[in-house]
């Protein structure tokens, strides 16, 4: 496992981490069909990431969850085998005739919060000893599969947010920054950089961002880092646009959280 786990872990993106698991999967047990499903149980389908034929790299497809082994793999939360007969098991599947399957073994893809994400499953035309097959070695590779597709669905789920809030700073007229004061780290939204015509964001800094294209003065700049890191909660200042670098009337707004130890 800890060869697979090296071989697998520099894989680009979920598509080529599932292919290289499958890869593994068919230089074991040489499955005729080997995919690794996700779920939309709100459609009830569940449609391949990656899809092995022969082992070779297929065109993936979608499939209805009822009636099929893969829903009995959500159902009960566990790795379902079935040695012989999985047609005449499930005769509304019809994805398991076209397939011409005898047999099946079916891995629930579990993250580590638990959520059952997909299913890996792999089947053949012929009778299955299923004694052959090392459970756990399979029960981890699903666990493995399953935490990568939900971290993947996070990220999208989080890059689809950050749009979203990037387009109401733009249709509001707003942007907002972040200073994490104790590493001296500073952050700032895609729109402050258009508004102020930063160019590139990288290597910004919480002074050289004020100084250089808010306040004209430093007396300025010294009363809104003094009120910036006071122990007011909210702080609020109006910077005239006569009184702007950017030549911007602005609003600046600073709410503040303090540790255990009340540093800012």
């Amino acid at each position: 496992m800890e060869a697979l786990v090296r071989k697998i872990i520099n894989a680009q993106d979920g598509e080529e981490f599932c292919l290289r698991c499958l890869k593994e999967i068919y230089a074991r047990y040489s499955p005729e069909h080997c995919f690794v499903a996700e779920y939309d149980l709100i459609k009830n389908v569940a449609t391949t990431r990656v899809y092995l034929a022969d082992g070779t790299q297929a065109t993936n497809m979608a499939y209805e969850l009822r009636g099929s082994p893969c829903e009995k793999v959500i159902n009960d939360n566990m790795m379902c085998s079935f040695s012989q007969g999985i047609q005449q098991r499930f005769p509304e599947d019809v994805a398991l005739r076209e397939l011409n399957a005898e047999s099946y073994i079916g891995i629930p893809l579990q993250a580590r919060n638990g959520q059952i994400v997909g299913v890996l499953a792999l089947l053949y035309s012929c009778h299955l000893d299923t004694s052959q097959f090392d459970n756990d070695w399979l029960l981890t590779l699903g666990f493995l599969i399953g935490n990568s597709l939900l971290q993947e669905r996070l990220t999208n789920r989080n890059d689809k947010l950050l749009q979203q809030f990037d387009r109401s700073e733009q249709i509001t007229d707003t942007s907002s920054w972040t200073w994490r004061v104790q590493e001296n780290q500073f952050y700032c939204s895609q729109n402050l950089g258009r508004m102020f015509q930063l160019g590139t964001l990288q290597n910004l800094s919480f002074d050289d961002f004020f100084r250089h294209h808010v306040f004209k003065r430093d007396d300025q700049f010294q009363d809104f880092l003094d009120k910036a890191t006071s122990d007011i909660g909210i702080s609020r200042l109006v910077v005239r646009r006569e009184d702007c670098i950017a030549g911007m009337q602005l609003e600046i707004s600073c709410s503040k959280s303090f540790d255990s130890l009340g540093q800012l």
